[in-house]
């Protein structure tokens, strides 16, 4: 195995761990902002979905993969599209 091909295999490993801790922490902190509020509104918050509400991440994400896109009438469809993109590169990029 070359150095180089060595290099880009771990700096993919290295990525794919980073993406992977750091969606973790996103859901944790879905997790914990959603009792939090349930707490501060006097509410039970999420509790039906596993033990203690803990699979609401997974019942969120499906929920999030399985929205149907809406796309209008009247509306450039590449424009409306790549909206999103536009401004996830720009948040991205404002956070490198």
């Amino acid at each position: 195995m070359s150095e180089m091909l060595f290099f880009v295999i771990i700096t993919i490993v290295k990525a794919v761990v980073i993406l992977a801790v750091m969606a973790s922490l996103a859901g944790l902190a879905t997790y914990a902002e959603r009792k939090v509020l349930a707490y501060m509104q006097r509410r039970v918050g999420p509790d039906m979905v596993g033990p203690a509400g803990v699979l609401q991440i997974v019942a969120d994400m499906i929920k999030l993969f399985t929205k149907e896109d809406i796309l209008p009438t009247n509306a450039n469809k590449f424009i409306f599209l790549i909206a999103p993109l536009i401004s996830a590169i720009a948040a991205f990029a404002a956070l490198a």
